[in-house]
């Protein structure tokens, strides 16, 4: 996808039906799947009217065509949005920011709904980045309990291969959550506090050790800390003064508070910079069809109050994405080798040279658009075909050859048949003189362009076993000529 062909803002991928439940926007879906790059997907959840849409706009370079800011006492985003971008660093992938609805709104009436918003911005992310306001405290920690349901409404197992039993699964956190970054936005704390010479991780590592010394968090944050492997904190003091908050997203940088502008800068470096594709068991979500057929299997498995299953959502994304992988490949073999179509029949060893080079173009695409094929299962499958379908172009390239061999034959042994039907040659000698005319013919047979690798001798076995040398069986194979 080229970069003028991006959505140019922020496009529903789940939207919240009236039961709460998610439905995938067709067209986001869509959009989404003309994209055939890594994507490197940043989310952030948090309270509703905590800003979070803010520091998403920032890191899409801050136009006016962002997530909207709302400032009101309810949500105003609803579902989930994505907006795809060229990745400001990197070329070769595709930076996918994800807003999420505010969470802890009371009007929604359900706190399950926020669950699946939690576990849908984990389950979609390679950074999930989590908007908390002035510090981590109760508040913070009870808006963290998503984390102590997530074996509820997701299951992580994961085995070590296909073929390994049950008592060989593996939960590698690192390869199905997201990096863990933590915003703590109007920080309590400030380069003046003689209690904060600790940095931002420290602090919030000390907060999460804390928490599992309380009874009512200590499950949360054994779970936070068992999840997210990787996790980062930035701790934002004030942006600008209270009267100018409400237009934060129109004040340049020189307008802003020093320290939150660099703070700022510091969380854009971390997030652009460190930020990773995202891949669930070192399988890289790229455009179609992997990431958005997970979506829609989570999304299904919410509709029907099922667990979904990572490994089983993925196994059948990348089961999807391999087959769509070999089928591109074929595609490939075949548009390449049909540039031959005019020029057959034509010598075997061209024809293998051809073959082999569309064969490598293949199996490259294949390759670089497969995933998880760690047994080679789509593999061997694209490569018994693509023998097949050479061999097919093999079969071909003979029937042409035959067809035009029949017809040259035909037309070179004409003018000897109408001699042998005048009877010509039945006198002594005959079969000699008729003889070397047949090995005229086969010079001028050889000497015709185009005829592919049917040779004389292989057409007169095709027609009739010769056994007779003289002029009644020239006669016999001239009249099978006719």
């Amino acid at each position: 996808m080229a970069v003028d062909e991006y959505a140019k803002g922020p496009l529903v991928l789940l939207e919240s039906d009236e039961e709460m439940k998610f439905r995938v926007n067709r067209e986001t879906a869509a959009e989404l799947s003309a994209i055939d790059k890594p994507l490197v997907v940043v989310a952030i959840a948090g309270r509703y009217r905590t800003g979070k849409s803010y520091l998403l706009n920032r890191l899409a370079g801050g136009g006016d065509s962002g997530f909207a800011l709302g400032h009101t006492v309810r949500a105003h985003t609803r579902g989930i949005w994505v907006w795809p971008l060229p990745h400001p660093r990197d070329d070769s992938k595709c930076l996918l920011l994800l807003d999420t609805e505010g969470l802890g709104d009371i009007n929604k009436g359900s706190c399950d709904h926020d669950t699946w918003l939690f576990v849908m911005s984990i389950l979609l992310s390679s950074t999930l980045v989590l908007n908390a306001m002035r510090t981590l405290d109760k508040d913070s920690f009870e808006l963290l309990h998503f984390v102590s349901n997530m074996a509820e409404h997701v299951n992580m197992k994961i085995h070590v291969s296909p073929s390994a039993g049950d008592d060989q699964e593996e939960v590698n956190y690192k390869t199905i959550f997201p990096v863990f970054v933590v915003c703590i936005r109007d920080s309590l704390s400030t380069s003046e506090d003689t209690e904060s010479s600790c940095s931002a991780d420290e602090f919030m590592e000390e907060c999460l050790q804390n928490g599992k010394k309380s009874s009512e968090f200590k499950e949360t944050c054994e779970m936070l800390c068992k999840y997210f492997t990787e996790r980062k904190c930035f701790m934002f003091p004030m942006p600008a003064q209270m009267l100018k908050f409400t237009k934060l997203k129109d004040l340049p940088d020189d307008k802003l508070n020093p320290e939150f502008v660099e703070t700022l800068k510091d969380f854009e470096n971390y997030v652009l910079g460190e930020g990773r594709v995202k891949h669930i068991n070192k399988a890289v979500l790229r455009g179609p069809p992997l990431n958005m057929l997970i979506v829609e299997q989570y999304v299904t498995a919410q509709h029907s109050g099922a667990v979904p299953s990572i490994e089983d959502a993925l196994g059948n994304a990348v089961k999807s994405s391999n087959e769509k992988a070999m089928g591109d490949a074929l595609e490939i073999y075949t548009k390449g080798m049909e540039s031959l179509d005019m020029k057959l029949p034509m010598d075997l060893f061209e024809l293998e040279h051809h073959h082999k080079g569309c064969m490598e173009m293949a199996v490259k695409h294949f390759h670089e658009k497969s995933v998880l094929d760690r047994e080679f299962t789509h593999q061997k499958i694209c490569m018994a075909k693509l023998v097949m379908e050479r061999d097919s172009w093999i079969k071909k390239n003979g029937d042409v050859s035959l067809t035009k061999c029949d017809g040259c034959l035909h037309e070179l042994f004409k003018p000897l048949k109408e001699r042998v039907d005048k009877g010509e040659f039945k006198h002594p000698g005959g079969a000699k003189e008729l003889k070397m005319e047949m090995e005229v013919i086969k010079r001028k047979y050889k000497e015709t362009p185009g005829l592919g690798d049917q040779t004389f001798e292989e057409w007169l076995k095709n027609h009739r076993e010769v056994v007779e040398e003289g002029a009644e069986g020239a006669l016999q194979i001239c009249e099978f000529a006719s």
